[in-house]
């Protein structure tokens, strides 16, 4: 987990609940917490909601048999999370308790029954329904209640990882969830913020305000200066000029006129600023796809920050794209990297592996970095697993994901067990306090501090 320093010393986090509160939210949402501490990706209203779509393609003819194995694991899944999760057995028990039967038999069942789909599509839609509309507001009003002493932190827990996994579902990028922690729960220096109840209070009306239009503007590199574009294209508009005016300095540089720079502006409907410029990304990457086919030739990069602009309020900011998926930041030690080396080099001059194989490997390395230099969440997907399936095996036909399962799999337990085992032991040292500086030198503690 990752550690909020200092937190004994912040205002707003007048009780015991109130820090336990935000240092979940924090641990739970920062970029360099350990998967097994970050926020889960399912929860019960988006689990049903893939369950309910599975559902629906087992009808059509075509896509029935290929779905089978899919809806047994996602109802195994869908049972876990809902029998688990504390908002679903009190506020919707009754729903659950017909429901989970149901994903029991199905998900262990040889055969699946016609009938019993039906039955269950039916009892996911109405619990569905139910819950998308109430899960937000009953999970705020838990976690209120343990601000009060009425709900334990176990409780707590589940019920806050619950939230932030529908809120990222719901468009919030986790950059946005971690400011929330940082800026409201933790730091909050408006005139509403009375205590951590009170900032809590704030967070809920800021989560459930409607939705806002914000005018999204990227900067895009690459275009050469006498080649034109359509002017609008898919809801973007394509020119060289930015028609803000600011005093900010930060956001006069970034709207400068260059001869090889475009700006695609659009406008959209969102949570906030960030979740925007997420959304406005997706559709610009999409147009981008299609320029460069046959009509642009020259590479395009789109710049990493955006300006937005809130249209009610002219409210103008400049922004970071949000990652969906981050870059490792675990890095070798220079001796670790030169043994990496040796060995690689004793590889690649041997006779006894294939050229094959050795091509393949470096070809790993290629993909690994070419999945790193993009910001682009499915190409990086891509070529990273290229790389895993170039390192687990090479020549054989056949599917490969068994391959990946048998050979990677332990390795990866490994490497996990250790930066398990690291986080650990500084969530330990901050335990106790402070290390002293021998410790710090001993133990790589230095490495390990946030600086939050």
């Amino acid at each position: 987990m990752r550690v909020l320093w200092g937190i004994d010393k912040k205002e707003a986090l007048d009780s015991e609940q109130a820090m336990f509160l935000a240092q979940s939210w924090f641990s739970l949402v920062h970029s360099s917490s350990l998967d097994s501490h970050r926020v889960r990706c399912m929860n019960p209203v988006n689990i049903v909601r893939e369950l309910i779509d599975l559902i629906d393609k087992h009808s059509k003819p075509n896509l029935g048999k290929k779905t089978d194995k899919d809806i047994k694991f996602v109802c195994l899944e869908a049972r876990e999370i809902l029998s688990d999760d504390f908002i679903v057995q009190t506020s919707f028990k009754k729903l659950s308790d017909e429901i989970i039967p149901y994903l029991t038999e199905v998900g262990e069942s040889a055969k699946l029954s016609t009938d019993k789909f039906k039955h269950l599509s039916f009892l996911l839609k109405d619990f569905f329904n139910e819950c998308s509309v109430k899960y937000m507001n009953l999970s705020l009003a838990s976690l209120g209640q343990f601000l009060k002493g009425n709900v334990t932190e176990d409780i707590a827990f589940q019920t806050l990882s619950g939230l932030l996994s529908y809120l990222i579902d719901s468009g919030y990028p986790i950059e946005s969830l971690y400011s929330f922690c940082m800026n409201i729960l933790v730091n909050n220096k408006s005139e509403e913020s009375q205590g951590s109840i009170s900032n809590l209070t704030f967070l809920s009306k800021v989560l459930t305000k409607e939705l806002s239009d914000y005018k999204i503007i990227f900067k895009i590199y690459g275009l050469e200066t006498d080649h034109s574009v359509p002017e609008r294209i898919g809801g973007f508009s394509l020119r060289r000029t930015v028609d803000i005016d600011t005093q900010e300095q930060a956001i006069n540089k970034f709207k400068e006129e260059r001869p090889n720079v475009i700006f695609g502006t659009t406008l959209i409907t969102a949570n906030d600023d960030r979740s925007a410029g997420q959304k406005a990304k997706g559709q610009l990457d999409d147009i981008l796809d299609l320029l460069r086919f046959e009509l642009i030739m020259s590479t395009l990069r789109v710049d990493d920050n955006f300006i937005s602009k809130r249209v009610e309020s002219e409210q103008v900011k400049l922004f970071k794209i949000p990652n969906i998926i981050p870059n490792p930041k675990h890095f070798l030690r220079e001796d670790d990297f030169s043994l990496m080396l040796s060995k690689l080099d004793k590889i690649l001059v041997t006779k006894y592996i294939e050229r094959e194989t050795k091509d393949k490997l470096m070809s790993a390395f290629r993909f690994y970095r070419l999945g790193a230099d993009t910001n682009n969440h499915e190409n990086k997907f891509l070529n990273w697993w290229t790389a895993v399936e170039y390192i687990v095996r090479t020549g054989e036909e056949g599917a490969i994901i068994g391959d990946v399962e048998t050979n990677l799999t332990k390795v990866l337990l490994f490497e996990y067990l250790k930066r398990q085992l690291e986080s650990f032991r500084n969530s330990i040292f901050h335990c106790i306090g402070q290390p002293g500086k021998k410790a710090i030198k001993r133990f790589y503690i230095a490495s390990y501090k946030d600086g939050y």
